[in-house]
Formats: structure tokens, C-alpha cells, sequence
């Protein structure tokens, strides 16, 4: 049995630049445990809920039909790192995939499972998704020397990942698991490598991103949501989508919005505020591609 678990950001792309856009139609990421602690009166008419699904749907069609977007998204040599594995899954070589991340963003996770999966035409390759406030990672977190706090990555939680959300019903163990992730240094997951996991950290994707990319990321969404009729929707403008409490999971701040400019300007803030750390991108798709193939191998022999 082979079990797959994907680091998201940096690993299989960067994502950041479409995270925040998920504050505004992103149902899973307004109704996760952790905006619904801070918003006890939290409530979505059907009505809105289905323009927002219909918003969601089209910010994707925006992003997968602009070269320049998905160019800055997805890891250059995607293909070695994807490929293999998802012709190991057709042949039921590799029984689960799952993205383990350690963003607060499942919008961001949902994006790069449809995008991923539509652009290689493997749909249903992620298993699950699993990010950094997921209840099966309540035990995760630590507090760090700087006070804030920071999720583990772990083998207990990747056995229960597996098992609990993947309906996997046999015993796993390390040797079981292929790990993927970038972090330098790397997760407390390297510990398991003497018992026969395989943790492949490929070249970390930091791509630099251009003021001109912002804004025109900034300004076809908006234009198309304003086609859309979203801003002249009552219903939207005043639901608890632009009244609400945004809480971030790592300094366990708060911040509190009124109205939709107050959501914009949070948006164009965070857009800003995540810039990347450009880095030379070296392409190591020999070694991913080695790593992947002695994985595989190994495990047939079993």
C-alpha cells in the first residue's frame, strides 16, 4: 500500500496570490470552526450562497484561462512531481493522496485540487484536504518562542488522515508514506525516516510577483464580479459576508470588518502583504522524479 501527502504552498505552487479573494464568495472558508467561533450569528440566505458559488466558480474560470496567473501559481516542473503518481493511482499502485497544509486557508487547498485536477484530467487525485485548523489537527500546534503559534506536521495525524478521511481500513506504517514538502528546516515528519518513510523535499517555488501582476489580478476579478451583479445585490452586500471577524490562527488576533470596502481594503492588504521572497528557481525534476520511482518500486517488491 502507498500513501501520498502533499505539502500545498511553495510545494506544489504559490497560492497566496489567490487566497485572499476567498474572503468574498469561499463558503468553506467563511464556514470553518474558526470564523464561526467568532461569529456565533453567522448566517448565509440561499439566495446568497448560490451567487457566491457561482462567483467561486467563475474567479477559477478567470485564473485557469490567463496564462500569466497560472504561470505565477503552479511549480514549473509540476509534471515530474504529479505524473507518476497519477499513473500509480489509475493502477491502484497508490491507494490515497492527500494535501497536508499548514495555511488557514481551505479555499486555497479547494483551488489547487480543481486546478491540478483539471489540468492533468485526473479528477478525484486528492483524496482530502487538510489544513492548518482542521479538527483532526487540534493536537497539532505548539506555541513558539516568538508566541506565536505554529501547526506540526506529524506521522499520528498522517496515520489518522489517512484512515479517518480516507476510509484506508489497513495498518499503515512510515514506510508506507510518501511526504512531500519544501520546509527548510524540514518537519518533525524527518524523524520517521529511519523507520522507512520517504520524505521528498523538493526545490521550494517562490516566484517574484510583479506590481502589474497584482493589479491586473485585482482588477479582472473585480470587473468580473461587477459583471456578475454581485455589487448590486443586496442580499450579498449586507450579509455577514462583509460583517464579520477575521481571526488569524498563528498571532490568535482578531480583526473586525464592517462593509464590503472594509473587505476590499483587507483583501488588497493581504494581497500586499504576502509577497514573496523571490528565490532562483533550480529545476530538480531529476531527483524528484528518482525519489518517486525508488518510493514506487519499493513498494511493489513488498
Amino acid at each position: 500500500m502507498s500513501l501520498v501527502a502533499f505539502d500545498l504552498d511553495n510545494t506544489l505552487g504559490y497560492f497566496d496570490l489567490i487566497a485572499p479573494w476567498g474572503e468574498m464568495f469561499s463558503l468553506e472558508l467563511l464556514e470553518n470552526s474558526v470564523n464561526l467561533q467568532n461569529n456565533p450569528g453567522f448566517h448565509l440566505t440561499t439566495k446568497v450562497r448560490i451567487l457566491m458559488r457561482e462567483m467561486e466558480k467563475k474567479f477559477i474560470e478567470i485564473v485557469e484561462s490567463t496564462p500569466i496567473f497560472m504561470d505565477t501559481l503552479l511549480r514549473p516542473n509540476l509534471d515530474a512531481l504529479l505524473v507518476p503518481l497519477i499513473r500509480a493511482k489509475r493502477v491502484k499502485q497508490v491507494r490515497a493522496v492527500c494535501i497536508y497544509s499548514n495555511s488557514s486557508s481551505i479555499f486555497k487547498l479547494k483551488f489547487a485540487k480543481l486546478v491540478i485536477e483539471h489540468k492533468y484530467r485526473c479528477p478525484g487525485f486528492f483524496d482530502c484536504l487538510v489544513d492548518s485548523v482542521h479538527p483532526i489537527r487540534n493536537y497539532d500546534w505548539r506555541k513558539r518562542e516568538d508566541g506565536r503559534y505554529e501547526p506540526l506536521k506529524t506521522f499520528a495525524t498522517l496515520k489518522r488522515i489517512f484512515k479517518d478521511l480516507c476510509g484506508v481500513k489497513s495498518i499503515i506504517s512510515p514506510e508506507d508514506i510518501l511526504f512531500v514538502d519544501d520546509r527548510n528546516p524540514k518537519h518533525h515528519l524527518a524523524n520517521d525516516e529511519k523507520f522507512g518513510l520517504t520524505y521528498l523535499k523538493p526545490t521550494a517555488f517562490s516566484p517574484p510577483i510583479s506590481q502589474m501582476i497584482y493589479d491586473e489580478f485585482y482588477s479582472k476579478v473585480m470587473l468580473t464580479f461587477h459583471k456578475m451583479g454581485a455589487f448590486n445585490d443586496i442580499d450579498y452586500i449586507s450579509s455577514h459576508v462583509f460583517d464579520c471577524v477575521k481571526y488569524d490562527v498563528y498571532s490568535k488576533k482578531e480583526t473586525r470588518l464592517h462593509g464590503m470596502f472594509q473587505l476590499l481594503r483587507y483583501i488588497e492588504h493581504s494581497m500586499e502583504g504576502r509577497s514573496t521572497r523571490p528565490t532562483d528557481f533550480k529545476d530538480d525534476s531529476k531527483k524528484i522524479q528518482y525519489t518517486i520511482a525508488k518510493f514506487l518500486v519499493r513498494k511493489l517488491k513488498r
